[in-house]
C-alpha cells in the first residue's frame, strides 16, 4: 500500500476505537436549601402586641416561592407568599414571650432546613378613649343626653373587650357596662343641675384606659309646655316667659342657642316622648328649625300643637317641610326689608276674627322677611296692606282654617316686635288660650 493509503487507514482505526469508548456519567449536584432572614432576628426589647413583621429569602440554586410561618407552636405552619404582615400578639399585665418563625421555601418544594426565629418579649398597652367634643352640649339640656366616643389600642382595636361609665350621681364604683361595639350612650332622667359624665376603656387583657370626663348642665322639666329658644341673646325670651308666668302656665325652656343636641335621637326624645302638647319655638336671624324638622313632623302628625315665630325658616325652593306641615304654598318675597313704626303701608292687619285687628312694630326692623301665601288647607292671620312695596302679602297663618281647632300658628315676623300697640301680649294670650287651649292657673 501506499503510505499516503497506511496513513489514512490507521487514523480511521483511531477514530472508531475512540467512538466505541463509554463516557462517564454526569456528576449529581444536590438541590441547595433556602436561607430565611427575618428583618430583626434574635431577641428584642419589651414591645407592643401589635406588629409589623419583615421576613424574606436567599436560593443559590433557584428562586423563593413563598414562606412557612409559625407562631410558639412550629407544628401549626401557615403559608405565604407575602414578605411582611402585622401580627397581634396575646398579652397580658405582665411580659408575655412570643417565638416568630419563618421557613423560606425554593421553587422545588424544599425548605429551609433551620428557620429564622425572633423572640418577642410582648407586653399589653392600655387602650385610649376619648368624648367626641361636639357632642357634648354647650347649652343647659333637658333630661336626655346621647355622648359618642372614640377608643383605640395600639395592640390592635379589636383588643377592645368594652366600655365602663357612670355619672357624678354614681359611686366610684358604680360603673355601668358597655360592649365592645358601642360609640355612644344615652342617658336618660337626668337630675337638673351641673352633672359630670365619665367613661373608660379596657382590653382583653383588663387594662383600664384612663378616664375621660365632660362636664353639662340639665335643665328642669316643668310642665307639658315647651318653650323652644332658639334666638342668641334674650330680645324675645323675656317677652314670652313673661306671658306665661302671668298666665301662670307651667313650662319648660329648651335652649338651642347654641345648636340642637349632636343627636337626632335627643331632638326626637324631646319633642315626641317627654309628653309635651304645646310648643312655642322663637328664632332670631337664623334658624335651627331645619334640624328637627323629622321630630318637628312627627310631633305635628301626634297632635302637638305649634306656635312657630321665625323670619328664617322659608328659603327659596320650598322645602317638603314648608308646603307639608308648615303649609306654604307660595313664597312672594325672601329679602331684608325695612319696617317702621310711623308708616301705614307696615301695619299689619288681622283677617281672621277673634285676633287684635291691627300690628305695628315696636321698634324698627331691618332685617331678612319671609313674605309668603299659604295652600288651601290654611287660613292667613294677618297681612301687610295692598300699598305697601310687598304687596298684601301674608305674614303669618293659621292651620287648619277657623272652624276647626288651631293645631298651628306660624309667624314669619317676631311677634314680640310687634308691639306697636301694646297688643303683642293679647295676640300671645289668644293663640296659646283660645286657639290651643292651653290651661291658665
Amino acid at each position: 500500500m501506499r503510505r499516503r493509503e497506511i496513513f489514512a487507514l490507521t487514523i480511521g482505526l483511531l477514530l472508531s476505537i475512540v467512538a466505541c469508548e463509554k463516557k462517564p456519567p454526569p456528576e449529581f449536584v444536590p438541590n441547595i436549601p433556602p436561607e430565611t432572614h427575618l428583618f430583626i432576628e434574635g431577641t428584642v426589647d419589651t414591645v407592643g402586641a401589635r406588629q409589623h413583621l419583615y421576613w424574606w429569602g436567599n436560593d443559590p440554586d433557584g428562586y423563593i416561592k413563598g414562606f412557612y410561618l409559625a407562631i410558639d407552636d412550629t407544628s401549626e405552619k401557615f403559608w405565604t407568599e407575602r414578605h411582611d404582615s402585622t401580627f397581634v400578639f396575646e398579652s397580658g399585665s405582665t411580659v408575655v414571650i412570643h417565638r416568630f418563625y419563618a421557613w423560606a421555601v425554593d421553587n422545588e418544594d424544599l425548605a429551609d432546613t433551620s428557620p429564622a426565629v425572633l423572640t418577642l418579649p410582648v407586653v399589653n398597652t392600655p387602650p385610649t378613649v376619648q368624648i367626641v367634643d361636639q357632642s357634648v352640649p354647650r347649652d343647659t339640656i333637658l333630661p336626655v343626653l346621647t355622648l359618642y366616643f372614640e377608643s383605640h389600642d395600639i395592640d390592635g382595636d379589636e383588643t377592645i373587650e368594652g366600655y365602663l361609665y357612670r355619672t357624678d350621681l354614681d359611686g366610684e364604683d358604680e360603673w355601668t357596662e358597655l360592649g365592645p361595639e358601642a360609640d355612644h350612650v344615652t342617658l336618660f332622667d337626668l337630675v337638673p343641675g351641673e352633672r359630670t359624665f365619665y367613661i373608660r376603656a379596657w382590653d382583653n387583657a383588663g387594662a383600664l384606659s384612663d378616664v375621660d370626663s365632660c362636664l353639662f348642665v340639665v335643665g328642669e322639666v316643668r310642665g307639658d309646655f315647651l318653650l323652644v329658644d332658639d334666638e342668641l341673646g334674650d330680645d324675645g325670651g323675656s317677652f314670652y316667659r313673661e306671658i306665661l308666668d302671668s298666665l301662670g302656665i307651667e313650662y319648660t325652656v329648651f335652649k338651642i342657642e347654641m345648636g340642637l343636641p349632636y343627636s337626632s335621637f335627643d331632638v326626637d326624645y324631646i319633642l315626641n316622648q317627654m309628653g309635651f302638647s304645646c310648643l312655642l319655638w322663637y328664632t332670631g336671624d337664623s334658624s335651627h328649625v331645619s334640624g328637627a324638622q323629622g321630630a318637628l313632623a312627627t310631633y305635628l302628625d301626634n297632635g302637638g300643637k305649634l306656635l312657630l315665630t321665625s323670619k328664617a325658616v322659608l328659603s327659596h325652593p320650598l322645602s317638603d317641610f314648608a308646603r307639608d306641615y308648615l303649609h306654604v304654598d307660595t313664597l312672594t318675597y325672601n329679602d331684608l326689608v325695612f319696617l317702621t313704626q310711623n308708616s301705614p303701608d307696615h301695619v299689619l292687619h288681622a283677617q281672621l276674627s277673634g285676633y287684635p285687628d291691627s300690628l305695628k312694630v315696636s321698634e324698627p326692623i331691618v332685617s331678612r322677611l319671609d313674605g309668603f301665601e299659604p295652600d288651601s288647607a290654611a287660613s292667613a292671620v294677618y297681612r301687610l296692606p295692598e300699598s305697601s312695596q310687598w304687596g298684601s302679602t301674608c305674614l303669618a297663618l293659621r292651620y287648619p282654617q277657623q272652624g276647626e281647632p288651631a293645631r298651628l300658628l306660624f309667624f314669619t315676623v317676631p311677634i314680640y316686635l310687634l308691639n306697636g300697640f301694646n297688643n303683642a301680649r293679647d295676640l300671645v294670650t289668644h293663640i296659646l288660650v283660645d286657639e290651643f287651649g292651653v290651661s291658665k292657673f
